[in-house]
């Protein structure tokens, strides 16, 4: 499973981003997954992203 989850804001307002492998979506208190700490998605199991690091 070497393929990455690319996680892509989808509403700049709400913090919103969206995983395109499986399209789970999470609201983020202030900025996107990276900066949260995040490294793999809840919803396919994939190490993070984001589509500006892609």
């Amino acid at each position: 499973m070497d393929e990455k989850a690319v996680y892509t804001c989808v509403d700049q307002e709400h913090d919103a981003w969206r995983c395109r492998r499986c399209g789970y979506i999470e609201n983020f208190e202030a900025d996107g997954p990276e900066e949260n700490g995040w490294h793999f998605c809840p919803g396919c199991g994939r190490e993070i992203v984001t589509e500006e690091t892609a």
